[in-house]
């Protein structure tokens, strides 16, 4: 191999984990935010809340024994039993205002709190969950914020379809990308392939170097798009710490470990194809 040759094939061999790299970060970069994003919606889906209005004359017994009941529920994360005089001190300290300094009573009612688990809270399980709270005699109502409601899980529907879409696309572009940029790289070594193969040389001892050197740059690529990430999950949350009640690390180092695998699996398989393209052709081909 010539100076020149070689000047021009680590040239390209350098644009190639370069590029590989910028697609890998991008394939990262999507997973992450696509997790976060779900981890965030499930967050305000666990933290929506649903009162189950109790009838007037029902003991405390009874409604702590209610509550209990429906902490046994596999959909509900939580129950809070918040009794008529509790009740009464809420709205005063939210109000500022003290009813009982101008009413008899307190037309304030008993309830328990609910907060779902995030996979129920939705629009048709909702319902099913209203129906089943409101089968006990003593439930009145069962109170949540819809429009709340309505609007998130519409939000989440919106960016998971536009997530997923640009998901699918950036696949196929980096996979369009990556197989021509290594593509490239081995168009400078056409000649060499060839002359390996004239001169009798097996298959898999012409394939395998080349494979080899594919795979290193591979793994180098994946390496450093894991560092891009790496860098910009730090950064994220050194200016919004609040980010880091979405950190799931199982996931994180699952991802990284993917970028790491897809980095690996499309240079060799890019690789091979590229050099069996040059054995397959004829000598006159290649000029």
């Amino acid at each position: 191999m010539s100076v020149k040759t070689k000047s021009h094939f680590q040239a390209s061999a350098l644009y190639s984990i370069i590029i590989t790299a910028i697609v890998l970060f991008l394939i990262g970069l999507f997973g992450i935010i696509f997790i976060h994003g779900k981890k965030l919606t499930d967050y305000f889906k666990q933290n929506i809340e649903f009162n189950v209005i109790l009838k007037d004359g029902t003991s405390d017994a009874d409604a702590q024994a209610y509550k209990n009941q429906l902490q046994s529920f596999p959909f509900i994360s939580s129950a809070v039993y918040v009794s008529k005089a509790d009740a009464a001190k809420i709205f005063q300290h939210d109000t500022g205002e003290d009813f009982t300094k101008v009413l008899d009573d307190n037309p304030l009612f008993a309830s328990i709190n609910i907060h779902l688990i995030p996979q129920y809270a939705n629009t048709d399980s909702i319902a099913k969950v209203k129906k089943i709270v409101m089968q006990n005699p003593a439930v009145s109502d069962f109170y949540y914020m819809q429009a709340l409601v309505d609007a998130i899980n519409n939000n989440v529907k919106k960016a998971a379809y536009m997530l997923i879409g640009i998901s699918a696309l950036l696949l196929i572009v980096a996979i369009t990308l990556v197989d021509s940029t290594i593509r490239l790289s081995m168009y400078s070594n056409r000649f060499l392939i060839k002359s390996m193969q004239l001169v009798g040389a097996t298959h898999w001892f012409i394939v395998k170097p080349f494979i080899k050197r594919g795979v290193i740059n591979g793994a180098i690529s994946a390496l450093l798009a894991v560092l891009g990430l790496f860098l910009v999950l730090n950064a994220s949350l050194k200016y919004i710490p609040e980010l880091g009640v979405l950190q799931d690390y199982v996931f994180t180092l699952s991802l990284m470990g993917t970028i790491v695998l897809l980095g690996l699996l499309f240079s060799f398989i890019s690789t091979y194809l590229a050099v069996n393209k040059y054995l397959k052709k004829r000598l006159d081909d290649l000029y």
